[in-house]
């Protein structure tokens, strides 16, 4: 009975996994526009951007998403910049996983009515960029192994970068000095996640959460000079 109850478990769970593989990664041409149709990045590419288009469809791009190390483990929500990486991967693309071994420091206001309290030490900051580094190269390894079926096309392997690497020999008055006139304050402030802080949050926007900003921009600078990354 309990072999039974297990063999059909599997059974549903294998067919759930296929089902959700046929819908979220069946994307194997060069051409990331045609997910638009199923709700994917609709926000973020312009269909009537022909150099864009021209862009991602005539050759290799690379594309990042950036994961700090907040917890020791990987979370539901970074789930969705996964999915969209394993598409770009699947159309042909380079995929980059950059980790926030640095900006955890700082912090991220995205979707945070607070502050989040900082409470990780070096040793927890280590650790946490280890296992999630683990964590996905090994969701990358599974997709390939059970899901990509053209096995006559070779993936493009993913890249993981810390940017601790990007800071770690640069002072503060050299980055402010350097890259700072390059922001102006009247975009910094227009965008939604610091009106929001700022006009609904008791405790207002600390400067550190503020400053986020400056280093995700500096961020994809430095992948971009290493890495040609264009898109995030």
């Amino acid at each position: 009975m309990i072999n039974t109850i297990i063999k059909r478990s599997i059974i549903r769970y294998y067919s759930i996994g296929n089902s959700i593989s046929k819908r979220y990664l069946s994307s194997d041409s060069g051409d990331v526009f045609k997910l638009q149709e199923r709700g994917f990045f609709c926000d973020n590419l312009t269909e009537t951007d022909d150099n864009l288009r021209k862009l991602v469809t005539s050759k290799k791009q690379a594309i990042y998403c950036g994961f700090d190390p907040t917890a020791k483990s990987l979370h539901i929500g970074n789930l969705v910049g996964l999915i969209g990486l394993l598409h770009w991967q699947r159309a042909g693309h380079q995929p980059i996983a950059l980790l926030g071994s640095a900006t955890v420091l700082i912090g991220d206001p995205s979707g945070r009515l607070q502050e989040r309290k900082q409470t990780l030490s070096n040793e927890d900051i280590v650790s946490n960029t280890e296992n999630i580094e683990r964590l996905i190269r090994l969701i990358f390894q599974n997709h390939e192994k059970y899901f990509w079926k053209d096995q006559q096309k070779k993936l493009l392997p993913l890249t993981i970068v810390n940017n601790l690497s990007f800071y770690e020999n640069m002072n503060t008055i050299t980055f402010v000095s350097t890259y700072g006139p390059h922001f102006r304050m009247n975009q910094l402030l227009s965008r939604k996640v610091i009106k929001t802080r700022i006009e609904t949050s008791h405790d207002g926007l600390g400067y550190n959460e503020f400053s986020y900003q400056l280093y995700q921009a500096y961020d994809w600078y430095c992948l971009f000079k290493q890495h040609a990354c264009r898109f995030q």
